[in-house]
This record gives structure tokens, sequence and C-alpha cells, in this order.
């Protein structure tokens, strides 16, 4: 009867920490979520799914500038600069972090902010290495950690805006 108990208490155990992990990692339904659902949750869908188009806009219009950057520069045999692969992508930051998302519900508000706050860092770490302040081998390092928290954060800004009925293939 021990043993049951024991083995019964131990599967209880396991199984909640598994889902407090699993949680943590990939985030747990808010309140806000839920409240969402039984709302105007169609409206909140077309917003949030324009919002994330125009962030996504922004960063075609970056790509295909910084495209027309690099091959020039390849037609006259210079290369390109970190000057000004930082102005394009300081555009891109500027005029992502400049949409109005007050509308987000608060866990897409608070992971956008998030992502945001990576591309600001990515972008200061661009400036300081255009300026001369960080060694190469140090800016690598820091760009590839900068690029993946960029990531991260970016997919944890399309898990939850799945949450709201939110299609993010092609994002």
């Amino acid at each position: 009867m021990l043993k049951l108990f024991t083995a019964s208490a131990a599967f209880i155990l396991t199984f909640g920490v598994s889902v407090s992990l699993v949680g943590l990692l990939f985030g747990f339904d808010s309140l806000a979520s839920r409240s969402f659902e039984t709302g105007d949750s169609q409206s909140v869908r077309h917003r949030i799914t324009a919002f994330l188009e125009r962030d996504v806009r922004n960063g075609k219009i970056r790509d295909n500038k910084l495209r027309k950057y690099f091959r020039a520069q390849r037609l006259r045999g210079e290369s390109a600069t970190l000057a000004e692969y930082y102005r394009f992508n300081e555009s891109y930051v500027d005029a992502s972090s400049s949409m109005d998302d007050s509308f987000l519900p608060e866990d897409l508000k608070y992971a956008w902010r998030d992502h945001m706050n990576a591309w600001n860092e990515d972008k200061q770490l661009l400036a300081d290495a255009a300026n001369g302040e960080v060694p190469d081998e140090l800016l690598k390092i820091r760009s590839e950690s900068s690029s993946r928290k960029i990531k991260e954060t970016w997919y944890q800004v399309l898990r939850i805006a799945q949450r709201y009925g939110v299609y993010t293939g092609g994002m």
C-alpha cells in the first residue's frame, strides 16, 4: 500500500513539474487570452494580423533596400560597410518600434515589446560596431547571440498570436 501511495505521489509531483516547465518554456494561456476569445475575437484577430503583417512589410522593405545596396556595391567592386548595414537596420527598427501596440492583448503586447527590445539591442550593437567600439571577434559572438534572441522573441510573438486565432504561416 505504501508503494502505491509513493508511486502515485511521485507521478503527481513529476507531472506537476513537467506541466510547469512546459508552461514556462512555451507560455501559459493568460486570462487576457481567454477574455478575448469570448469577445469580438474576429476583430482582435484581424487587428493583430494587420499589425504583424505591417512589421513583416517593414522587414521586407529593409531587405529589399539591403539587396539593392549590396548589388550596387558589388557592381562597383566595393565592399559594403557596417555603417550602411546599420542605417538600413535602424530604419526597420525605428519603423516597427513606433507601431501603435496599445490595442494588443497584454500577453502579446509584452512579447512584442520584448521582441522590439531585442531589435533595439541589436541596433545598439551595430552602432557601436560601426563606430569601431566593438572588436571583430566580439562582434561575431554578440551578433550571433543577438540574432538568436531576435528569433526567439519573434517566435514567442507568433505563438501568442496563434492563441488569438491568427494564422502566422509565412510570417
